[in-house]
């Protein structure tokens, strides 16, 4: 016995639909169904589920009898995401649910589940998350981003008494190219510094563009030795850049404020704020320059002996 009352219904459905028998085998599937799983209508009835719906959730293989499982248990199946393999091979993105149905005198006549393809949905929940926490000039993560970021090392660094560290730059000289050549040009001179800084830190560390000329790197598990080399192979990278335009040619400095990020110590803001100061103090100085300054006060995590001083320049 078949659902051909309901099926002209279902065949107009936008959804796919598929009626499990009370057997597990396939009773029916409306041409929605049969167009993302790949099969012929013809060919799928009768088929084991398993044959007809390979599914996929976090990598892992999801049986489909297991949401079958869960309808007649539950009385439904919660909408589930998963990544549906094609007859052909090829794979989608799919929301499924399910619940079970019964005949007029109750008694069970099997599953139906129905899913729909959020590919489409999923591309541009994603380009919203990335566009929501990335630069649109850049690339780099924002600075609401870059601050989310951040608070994460702060915890880190309290929680597993491990050293992190922030760099805060600012461009020297940037104003020149805006006034040589203009805004559109002086964004692309942002666009290739921001691709040198990439390539000054490990793919674990974080740079983000806060605005403007201006800068954040985070450097993740980086004692305050190693940020400082960090940091002076940044000044050469960015020193190093030449801007060609219309037979000129125009070079950039970057100052830098360095600030270790250790255990009990202020939050990100204030962090970042601390930071902002001891690079507007190398800038102050001539620029080109690396101030370091203390975040707070010594606490357990902190080294022996600080380098430098709560505050210190670096030149030349």
């Amino acid at each position: 016995m078949g659902l051909t009352f309901q099926e002209p219904l279902l065949e107009a459905l936008p959804e796919a639909v598929v009626w499990v028998r009370p057997d597990g085998r396939i009773g029916y599937l409306n041409p929605r169904a049969s167009q993302l799983t790949g099969w012929p209508v013809a060919n799928a009835r009768g088929q084991p589920l398993g044959a007809v719906l390979h599914l996929e959730e976090q990598g892992q293989p999801l049986p489909p009898e297991a949401l079958v499982a869960q309808c007649r248990q539950l009385g439904q199946a919660g909408e589930r995401h998963a990544r549906l393999r094609r007859q052909d091979g090829e794979t989608l993105e799919v929301a499924l649910t399910g619940a079970p149905i019964q005949d007029g005198a109750g008694q069970p006549r099997g599953v139906i589940l129905s899913f729909r393809d959020i590919g489409d949905y999923l591309k541009m929940a994603r380009r919203l998350t990335y566009e929501a926490s990335h630069d649109g000039l850049t690339g780099l993560v924002n600075r609401r981003e870059a601050l989310r970021r951040l608070e994460r090392m702060v915890a880190s660094a309290g929680e597993q008494c491990c050293e992190h560290a922030l760099c805060y730059l600012d461009l020297d000289r940037f104003k020149g190219i805006n006034d040589l050549a203009g805004h559109v040009a002086g964004d692309r001179a942002l666009a290739e510094v921001a691709g040198r800084l990439l390539d000054c830190v490990r793919q674990r560390d974080t740079v983000a563009r806060l605005g403007g000329d201006e800068f954040l790197v985070l450097l993740e598990h980086c004692p305050l030795l190693q940020a400082i080399r960090v940091a002076q192979v940044i000044r050469a990278a960015v020193r190093d850049y030449r801007f060609h335009w219309r037979g000129q040619t125009l070079g950039l400095g970057v100052s830098i404020g360095l600030v270790p990020v250790l255990g009990h110590g202020p939050g990100a803001e204030a962090l970042l704020e601390v930071a902002d100061q001891a690079c507007y103090e190398a800038k102050r100085s001539g620029g080109i320059g690396i101030r370091v300054r203390s975040g707070r006060e010594r606490s357990t995590c902190q080294a022996q002996e600080d380098i430098g001083g709560p505050r210190a320049t670096i030149t030349g």
